[in-house]
């Protein structure tokens, strides 16, 4: 049996990386402890063996440890990241990377250009010289709307999770329980996590109890069955945990665009010239997808000359220009710049980056007539004598709605419930059509 395919996709490889916010700050030093050994993981707390984090024994290519071994294996490594946006796994640890050239990519004029097939999977970005004279609104994006207008996108002062947006006059009822709504929702989850983490460590003292040998009396069905437990419960509270994590940072109070910068070799990956960035220039190239996707480069700008490619980039920037002073700059420990070294040097591997910033929502062009209350008589008779008289619909234009987020949408996590979850469906093409079988 031959290992083929091993993909991740907005996986935490580095651990969870900090930030000089506040919020980071607080979640690193939270964390450990709330989230049971899932948190100390997460935050390279733990000694998994020797002293040592999970993730760095994990990385570690030396001959007598199976974890980095095992990976070298497979025929194709393949790692997906979500560029900006990522509140939960940010690009620098879902992408192995420990430079952040997208770091306030709006202000400082970064534009990518995405693929033609696979938005919003991305080909290749330029990052200007610091101080640009056309920041932020000419980047080219698959969500935004082809014509000339290019509406601004209005961002609430304060983001809301995406259950609590609602239209007027709701929003400023939420708005105005802020004040409230915020402290207890941060207690509750005080509570829960504190519950759910005492109960994970005295589930996890019970097994390593009985794994010790303390009941030597059925020592076969004992081992057999335990590994069975220990497989059931691990899953189920890591995702309860995950669930939990992923509902509490979603949208939190402030979040910036958070991202890396990729550097490699090249590995041919499609069939239309274009490939996939491979930081250890495998020379064996993935297969060509076998179907061809409805193209969307008509909703997609020329790349300029300069533009610094996914697949072999030359940055036009040095290391010293990146804005590291910025809050949004990530501030990885020297254990999470060596493990992303080690993985970089895995044999076989590619990296797609998706640029997942907003999303084209249809808006009538008079659309605060349809809150008017002297209009829905109106509107009651036309829909009465729809059968009999044809009514004309509204004139629609594009408006770019922000994505606060991009962690859910990039593998289209709840398409019934959010319509924008749909932008990851050209990520989970690539990933399906890129399978070596």
């Amino acid at each position: 049996m031959t290992p083929m395919n091993f993909n991740t996709i907005a996986t935490p490889h580095l651990g969870l990386i900090r930030y000089s916010t506040l919020f980071s700050s607080l979640a690193h030093r939270l964390g450990p402890k709330l989230l049971s050994r899932t948190g100390e993981q997460f935050y390279l707390r733990d000694n998994w063996a020797a002293a040592r984090p999970l993730l760095d024994i994990m990385s570690d290519p030396s001959p007598s440890l199976p974890f980095y071994r095992s990976l070298t294996l497979f025929k194709q490594v393949r790692i997906f990241a979500n560029a900006v946006n990522d509140l939960t796994v940010p690009y620098v640890t879902a992408a192995m990377e420990d430079e952040d050239p997208f770091v306030d990519w709006e202000e400082r004029g970064v534009k990518v250009k995405f693929h033609p097939k696979y938005p919003p999977i991305i080909t290749s970005y330029t990052v200007p010289s610091l101080s640009p004279s056309s920041p932020a609104s000419e980047y080219t994006s698959a969500q935004r709307s082809p014509s000339k207008r290019k509406p601004k996108i209005s961002k609430p002062l304060i983001p809301l999770p995406p259950f609590l947006i609602k239209p007027f006059p709701l929003n400023l009822l939420i708005y105005a329980s802020l004040p409230l709504l915020v402290p207890l929702a941060f207690v509750l989850v005080f509570i829960r996590f504190t519950r759910a983490t005492s109960r994970s460590r005295v589930r996890i003292r019970g097994l390593e109890n009985r794994f010790s040998g303390s009941d030597n009396q059925h020592h076969t069905n004992g081992v057999q069955s335990l590994v069975q437990m220990i497989q059931a419960i691990e899953h189920r509270v890591e995702r309860v945990i995950e669930d939990a994590v992923v509902d509490t940072i979603d949208d939190p109070v402030g979040g910036g665009s958070i991202s890396a910068n990729p550097s490699g070799a090249s590995t041919p990956l499609y069939d239309d010239g274009t490939t996939a960035y491979s930081p250890s220039g495998s020379p064996e190239p993935s297969p060509p997808p076998e179907s061809v996707l409805t193209s969307t480069a008509a909703a997609l700008a020329s790349t300029p000359p300069n533009a610094t490619s996914m697949i072999n980039p030359k940055p036009s920037h040095s290391p010293s220009e990146l804005p590291k002073s910025s809050k949004n700059a990530p501030l990885l420990t020297p254990l999470q710049h060596t493990i992303a070294a080690r993985l970089n040097t895995l044999p076989g591997l590619s990296k797609e980056i998706a640029f997942i910033d907003s999303f084209v929502d249809e808006v009538p062009e008079n659309e605060d007539e349809d809150n008017n209350p002297k209009s829905r008589d109106e509107a009651i008779i036309n829909n009465s004598s729809k059968s009999t008289k044809p009514t004309k619909s509204k004139p629609k234009h594009s408006i770019p709605i922000p994505i606060r987020n991009a962690h859910a949408p990039i593998v289209s996590r709840d398409v019934r419930n959010f319509e924008h979850h749909k932008i990851g469906e050209g990520v989970l093409r690539c990933w399906a059509e890129g399978l070596v079988v």
